[in-house]
């Protein structure tokens, strides 16, 4: 979607769903884990600088879920609500819990206490409840992102490409020379850099992941639009750059 969000939905408000909610969508059973990160990159998308702060400001960041069951999921299905999160604590209020000012002791430890939180945040909130008085800022929003695994971006190869449904391909990317990609993170995604028009400018375009853990090679399911700019070029000779960003924690 136009907020590189992976489900487009009606209903869900960030102010109803609660962290550790579970729902069923066609055969697959997720599980919601944290806010969305607020990020530069949405600006940058939307063409909006103040994007990221009217996000956070108006309680509306989005969430990111783990797969908990795998299934197919389609268009129009209805998403059925199986189980409330602990704590009952909604998206909004860790949200805000971590990006606005007030930092309730008691909220904090709420928040701890939910199992289903990813990690990150679990870390950002304990930060917190250990910063001492004279520390200045917000020691939840420390960066402590692994760094690139390579700057820039590099050339990988296609190695193979598979019809994963009528309009879903998955490329393989490996070293042109032969040996093994840096491991990837559940969540992370590579940055492409296609040209499906050779006298036009590169296109840039971002892809989940979706290879299986410890692979030698990336892989990356693409859907094929009927006017996509650039969704029939990823099979083509690519420039990728590995951002290292985590999208969602499993």
């Amino acid at each position: 979607g136009q907020f590189g969000e992976n489900f487009t939905v009606r209903g869900l408000a960030d102010d109803q769903v609660c962290i550790g909610d579970r729902y069923r969508i066609g055969g697959a059973v997720f599980e919601v884990t944290q806010p969305r990160v607020t990020c530069f990159r949405v600006g940058i998308r939307m063409d909006d600088p103040q994007m990221p702060a009217l996000q956070v400001s108006h309680h509306r960041p989005g969430f990111y879920s783990r797969v908990l069951t795998e299934g197919a999921v389609e268009a129009g299905q209805e998403i059925i609500k199986l189980a409330s999160g602990p704590e009952g604590m909604t998206v909004a209020e860790l949200d805000a819990l971590l990006y606005l000012p007030g930092h309730p002791r008691q909220q904090l430890l709420r928040a701890l206490r939910i199992p289903a939180l990813s990690g990150g945040w679990k870390a950002s909130f304990q930060e917190m409840l250990d910063q001492s008085g004279q520390r200045g800022g917000n020691a939840g929003l420390t960066d402590a992102s692994p760094p690139p695994a390579w700057p820039g971006f590099r050339p990988l190869a296609v190695t193979g490409i598979g019809r994963e449904s009528e309009t879903v391909i998955s490329v393989h990317l490996a070293d042109p020379g032969g040996g093994s990609v840096p491991a990837a993170l559940p969540g992370q995604f590579l940055t492409l850099r296609l040209h499906p028009d050779p006298a036009g400018r590169p296109l840039l375009r971002s892809y989940s992941l979706s290879g299986p853990p410890g692979a030698r090679d990336y892989r990356i399911s693409v859907k094929r639009e009927e006017h996509g700019a650039s969704s029939s070029a990823p099979d083509q000779p690519a420039t990728v750059a590995d951002h290292r960003r985590r999208t969602a924690t499993p």
